[in-house]
C-alpha cells in the first residue's frame, strides 16, 4: 500500500443542503446578537439620533457579501429542473429542508424587525433628520426604506 496515499473509506461525505439548513439558524441568531450589541454601543458612542443608521448599515453589511452565496446555495436545494436519474438527487433538499430554511429566514427577519423599526419609532419619532458620521443626514422614512431594502433582498 501507498503510504501517501489519503483513505476514502473514513471520508465523510456532508450534504451540502444539511449543512445550510444547520447553520442559516446559527448564522441568523449571531446576526441578531451583532445587531443587539451594535444598537448598545451606537447609542453610547454617537447617541440614539445615529445609532439607527449605524445599525442599519450594520445589517446591510451583514447580507450583501453572502446574497450570491445565498441564490447557489438555496438553488442547489430546490434547483428549478429536477436532476436527470443518472445525477441521482443526493444533493437535492427536501421540503422540509426548504421549509425549514423559510422559517429561520421568517423568524429572522420578525426579529430583526421588531428590533430595529421599534427602536426606529422611539429614536426618530420628531421625523427629524437624522445626521450620520459619514455626514449624510437620512430622513426617518430614508433610514426606514433602508431597513426594509435589506429585508426585502434576503
Amino acid at each position: 500500500e501507498d503510504p501517501m496515499k489519503v483513505p476514502t473509506k473514513n471520508v465523510v461525505r456532508v450534504d451540502p443542503a444539511a449543512a445550510f439548513v444547520g447553520w442559516l439558524p446559527t448564522w441568523y441568531e449571531n446576526v441578531l446578537n451583532l445587531l443587539t450589541e451594535e444598537r448598545r454601543r451606537g447609542r453610547s458612542v454617537f447617541g440614539d439620533a445615529i445609532a439607527p443608521e449605524i445599525v442599519a448599515g450594520v445589517l446591510e453589511e451583514c447580507f450583501r457579501p453572502l446574497l450570491a452565496s445565498f441564490q447557489s446555495r438555496l438553488s442547489s436545494i430546490c434547483p428549478s429542473s429536477p436532476p436527470s436519474s443518472s445525477e441521482g438527487s443526493n444533493n437535492v433538499g427536501s421540503f422540509e429542508s426548504i421549509c425549514a430554511l423559510y422559517e429561520s429566514t421568517l423568524q429572522f427577519l420578525a426579529l430583526a424587525y421588531d428590533q430595529m423599526i421599534g427602536w426606529d419609532e422611539t429614536t426618530t419619532s420628531n421625523n427629524s433628520s437624522v445626521e450620520s458620521p459619514t455626514g449624510h443626514t437620512l430622513s426617518p422614512a430614508e433610514l426606514q426604506e433602508k431597513i426594509h431594502t435589506v429585508f426585502r433582498t434576503v
